[in-house]
């Protein structure tokens, strides 16, 4: 199944360039939090839903019956509206050179490319971001003075 996954969306929150390290991680992790473009939840759910089923199947063919599927991807990739990436490795980033800080990234449009994964012996699920790039914002050359002035 590829897990392969695109998201645009506007940054909420970014650790893609300096990361971050909680108490219960081993090593730091690179994060962002993206209000999506379009409501693409159901997807991405659906998508978790026939990882955890291969991942059932792969454990228990391998003598493991005790799997269960964990919840843990409505915090890790599903955050209310928000959809959130982590990885170890830090993201290559594409015409975001003038960005120094994290901070300066919030409120960006972006474009973000990674893979849904799943932790071999926990069975959590968590979404990875490979690619960080600023993307053509469709809302960018909308602008409502001229709207309702061609309209009138």
């Amino acid at each position: 199944m590829s897990t392969i996954l695109r998201v645009r969306g506007w940054v909420i929150s970014s650790s893609v360039i300096e990361p971050v390290k909680l108490w219960c991680d081993e090593q730091p992790k690179y994060k962002l939090q993206l209000q999506p473009e379009y409501p693409i939840f159901e997807e991405i759910e659906n998508r978790i839903e026939r990882l955890q089923d291969e991942h059932k199947k792969e454990t228990e063919f391998f003598g493991n019956n005790e799997y269960k599927k964990q919840p843990t991807y409505k915090e890790r990739v599903i955050d209310g509206c928000l959809i959130c990436t982590e990885s170890l490795h830090p993201p290559k980033r594409f015409d975001l050179d003038e960005v120094q800080l994290d901070d300066q990234l919030i409120g960006t449009f972006v474009n973000t490319v990674g893979h849904l994964k799943i932790h071999e012996s926990s069975g959590d699920v968590y979404l990875s971001s490979h690619i960080v790039e600023r993307a053509s914002n469709p809302c960018d050359l909308f602008d409502p003075v001229a709207e309702k002035i061609r309209h009138n």
